[in-house]
């Protein structure tokens, strides 16, 4: 094999790596939360008592204004179920309240709509441990 082929193809595999690796980042929790992603976004979910808490980040994990986002919960929580609206709250920050307490194993699924752009749905377990496989940070 001529030498140019060898490098193209080194260059190729390197360059497909490093694509992987970033498509594959998940950012770790900065407030006690559980990260999900969902299209173009990384949301931070905190359930805290009755109250859900939803930070938006961009793939760069730098924080996205929520004014004009719109976000809805589904969550299952033991034998509670309900729907919660969750509002803009300032800055990257939406949050709403549930009717019944919220248990460490709730689950929630979440419909996100930034400002321009399509819904996306995220699937949240509370308890649920970050998952490292496969990349490091």
């Amino acid at each position: 094999m001529k030498p140019h082929y060898l490098m193209a193809t080194a260059i190729l595999v390197y360059s497909s790596a490093l694509l992987a690796k970033d498509k594959d980042h998940h950012p770790d929790p900065r407030h006690g939360g559980v990260v999900a992603e969902a299209g173009a976004f990384h949301l931070e979910l905190v359930a805290k008592e009755k109250t859900l808490t939803l930070h938006v980040y961009g793939h760069d994990d730098k924080p996205v204004d929520a004014a004009k986002a719109k976000a809805q919960a589904n969550v299952f929580s033991e034998k509670d179920k309900g729907t919660v609206a969750l509002a803009p709250a300032g800055g990257n920050v939406m949050k709403g309240e549930t009717a019944f307490a919220l248990r460490s194993d709730s689950k929630i699924v979440l419909s996100f709509t930034p400002p321009q752009g399509k819904t996306e749905q995220v699937r949240f377990q509370l308890d649920a441990k970050p998952d490292h496989k496969g990349h490091k940070h």
